[in-house]
């Protein structure tokens, strides 16, 4: 069975990167861990806004992930999701290898070749010891409509 990590993050694009995975994968033909990583602040442990930050990413990411197991699921993949504080690329990189992953599977808003904006999908290509799967998206993808359907009920 082959092993893939999908990065996930609370952007339209995360999401629609596990979308298409879903349209190309066979269900039941791997095992999928879903990864959003909450990037390591450098500050003192004790100020306010540091804390207030790191728990609304914290708040993003496990919203991220619950969408993305969400999709999974309904495809009927077997899928388990976890919450890393670090480095984003060198964080994926480190989690695909403990989970001896074949695939890692990431969207990114098109920064690649951008010197001045090194995009962490960009820093996972040079660093990965597995294969790479990346969803390009120019800008951010527009809601699907059952996302459009749920707003409206809310």
């Amino acid at each position: 069975m082959q092993r893939v990590l999908i990065a996930t993050e609370s952007s339209r694009c995360s999401l629609e990167a596990v979308r298409r995975f879903v349209q190309m994968m066979r269900t039941g033909s791997c095992e999928v861990q879903v990864l959003s990583v909450i990037p390591a602040r450098e500050a003192s442990r004790h100020d306010p806004r540091l804390i207030e930050t790191t728990n609304a990413m914290a708040d993003d990411a496990l919203e991220a992930l619950d969408e993305a197991l969400q999709e999974l699921e309904l495809a009927g993949f077997k899928a388990s999701a976890k919450v890393k504080i670090g480095t984003p690329a060198e964080t994926i990189v480190a989690e695909a290898q403990a989970f001896e992953a074949d695939l890692i599977v990431l969207g990114t808003r098109n920064h690649v070749g951008d010197p001045m904006r090194q995009s962490v999908s960009e820093r996972v290509f040079k660093h990965a010891t597995c294969g790479l799967l990346m969803f390009p998206f120019d800008k951010e993808p527009l809601r699907s409509s059952l996302e459009e359907a749920a707003t409206l009920q809310n």
